[in-house]
């Protein structure tokens, strides 16, 4: 099994496999979902880290890598709301004050305590690791 079945496998897992109340794992509903993501995004637009609101209930891990890497949110709208297995998925539209612009994103919801958002682009890098260039270089098996 390669690692990126491995990490898809777990993030199923880790987010609710299958119906709430089939699972173990629970799913977020269309309401806790949106709140977790607004309460992320206000955050940033407030010019916090992800950080801070990890330790708060429920627990909210964000994964956004321009948050993380010093952009700025001036605003956000949240243009439309999809239902996936296992997790929420929510249209944003960003703008951007550094850098300036504006851009339409995906936020997948996974779980509910801990909360999981994932940006689109940062889930499917985090399922293609063994095949992104940028993630570092590989070692060599003989």
């Amino acid at each position: 099994m390669n690692v990126r079945s491995i990490f898809l496998v777990a993030a199923t897992c880790a987010a609710g496999c299958g119906i709430e109340g089939k699972s173990g794992a629970p799913m977020p509903t269309g309401t806790e979902a949106r709140q977790a993501l607004e309460k992320a995004l206000d955050t940033w637009k407030a010019g916090k880290s992800p950080a801070s609101i990890a330790d708060q209930a429920p627990k909210i891990d964000v994964v956004d890598y321009q948050w993380k890497a010093g952009d700025v949110l001036e605003s956000y709208s949240i243009v439309a709301e999809k239902q996936g297995e296992g997790n929420k998925t929510f249209g944003v539209k960003l703008t951007l004050k550094k850098p300036p612009g504006s851009k339409d994103v995906e936020y997948m919801i996974l779980g509910k305590d801990p909360v999981r958002i994932y940006r689109d682009e940062d889930f499917t890098r985090m399922l293609n690791m063994d095949n992104n260039p940028g993630a570092g270089s590989k070692s060599r098996r003989r």
